[in-house]
């Protein structure tokens, strides 16, 4: 199930209605988190029972302007917000055009495009932190995500493999966003979507799964006025692995 909105200035439109992408991988996570929230409504929890749910675009993250754009709009209303996030635009397609290198066995050209791709990154850092602590931290954490991408070289590359690989885009927006959010004082904190978002052996989402975990993360994590996570990607009902939805599939949901 997908919701898309488009970041217009500090503005966020949503577009209704949501619609079903069928034969796909895996789904967008954001209506599966919107229905787990809705348990909490009418409860005396009063936290949860006003948690809004925002999804955003790679376009909308796709630059360090735009990202702070997206902060002060989540942020704005000072309310509790569960925020889900692409990767920056044109991330998955550098990490494609990386797996298919080490599909044909040049690492070399993979490395290349890695290490064109870390140094967009490396800039992006230099624009949006100033806090010395957060950006050390944040530093680290990019490089980390781009060390486990070379070490692909090493081993087998199959579609499990690649997998993993296109995951990684989200896991350097939701970081970057999150240690953002911390260095403007604002209580954020990352929810990583494989701590609840699964599919079933249908390759549809797992509710029983997704509502059982979300709630306790919630319950768990209580506090904070934004909760970020990864948009397209979750684990399987067979591996642990990290799975990521496809072009076709992302082209259905819009």
């Amino acid at each position: 199930i997908a919701s898309k909105q488009k970041h217009e200035g500090d503005k966020a439109i949503t577009h209704t209605p949501i619609r079903r992408c069928h034969g796909a991988s895996r789904k967008e996570p954001s209506g599966d988190v919107m229905s787990a929230l809705h348990k909490y409504k009418g409860t005396k929890n009063k936290h949860y029972s006003k948690m809004k749910v925002m999804k955003f675009g790679g376009t909308s993250v796709g630059s360090p302007e735009r990202m702070k754009g997206v902060c002060r709009l989540i942020t704005k209303s000072g309310e509790p917000t569960f925020v889900v996030l692409s990767a920056m635009s044109g991330t998955t397609n550098s990490l494609i055009e990386i797996s298919n290198y080490f599909y044909k066995k040049n690492p070399d050209g993979a490395h290349d495009v890695i290490n064109t791709l870390e140094r967009k990154y490396m800039r992006h850092i230099d624009e949006l932190y100033t806090d010395a602590t957060i950006k050390a931290g944040i530093t680290e954490t990019v490089k980390n995500i781009f060390q486990y991408l070379r070490s692909f070289s090493k081993d087998t590359f199959t579609s499990f493999e690649e997998r993993a690989v296109v995951a990684q885009g989200e896991m350097l927006s939701t970081n970057m966003v999150v240690a953002y959010l911390k260095q403007e004082g604002i209580k954020a904190i990352l929810i990583p979507a494989l701590d609840f978002m699964r599919t079933d052996k249908n390759q549809e989402p797992d509710m029983m799964h997704i509502k059982l975990h979300i709630n306790d993360i919630l319950k768990r994590e209580q506090g904070y006025q934004i909760y970020i996570t990864q948009g397209f990607i979750c684990r399987n009902a067979y591996r642990s692995e990290e799975r990521r939805v496809g072009k076709e599939c992302r082209r259905m949901c819009r």
